[in-house]
């Protein structure tokens, strides 16, 4: 099917053999038995607790929500999830590239299914975007395999765009929800703070809250 076609229709036309003349013609446009339709899909990625942003040099699990249309309802799908900066650059892991796979099998044509991919952030800075790409394969079957219709996976759905927001989440040097700060992490929050100023006034803050504490319980 053309890349720049959503939907094809198969025209059928019988002709006697010899000269060539049709005695049925199946031309109808409208015929949703006839129509072939390019499956598609789109994706709302976040953290597992819902964030657009992480925290760098931290162990990031993020959930691609994708809804997917169009797909052969009882056949063997799986999705794929990488991960690309908006330059294209690939995101890795100890020089390996982020990959998640998820199989799934439609119940109907249109659906949802999640992937989830956990990573840890090394070498990714504050101010960088991260984009989830997904793409959804195929699963060729043994039958498939012994008939010589399809010997291997094919990709259905590629959903590749760096510049879309709902596949991006930020990286930042702020915590976010409930993320754990590592111990190197939490000693560059309190340089950063006593070098503003702002963390001596924390910091004095709380010595007195406990004096006081200590003070009521003599």
């Amino acid at each position: 099917m053309p890349l720049d076609s959503g939907a094809l229709v198969v025209f059928e036309v019988l002709r006697i053999e010899g000269n060539g003349l049709p005695v049925a013609v199946h031309e109808d446009i409208e015929d949703e038995g006839q129509t072939l339709r390019r499956p598609s899909c789109k994706t709302v990625a976040a953290t597992v607790k819902g964030d657009k942003t992480f925290l760098s040099n931290s162990t990031v699990t993020i959930v691609d929500h994708v809804s997917y249309s169009d797909l052969e309802a009882g056949h063997a799908y799986y999705a794929k999830a990488t991960l690309k900066l908006t330059d294209g650059t690939e995101v890795t892991n100890k020089g390996n590239e982020v990959v998640s796979l998820q199989q799934f099998v439609p119940e109907m044509p249109s659906g949802v299914v999640d992937v989830t991919i956990k990573f840890k952030a090394t070498g990714l800075e504050a101010g960088d975007t991260v984009v989830v790409i997904e793409n959804i394969y195929d699963m060729s079957t043994e039958e498939e395999i012994t008939q010589g219709i399809q010997d291997e996976d094919i990709r259905v759905i590629a959903h590749e765009d760096l510049d879309n927001k709902d596949q991006s989440l930020a990286v930042t040097n702020l915590p976010v929800s409930g993320e754990l700060l590592s111990t190197e992490s939490v000693w560059g929050f309190v340089v950063f703070f006593l070098s503003t100023g702002a963390g001596a006034v924390v910091i004095s803050s709380e010595v007195r809250r406990k004096r006081i504490r200590r003070i009521k319980r003599w």
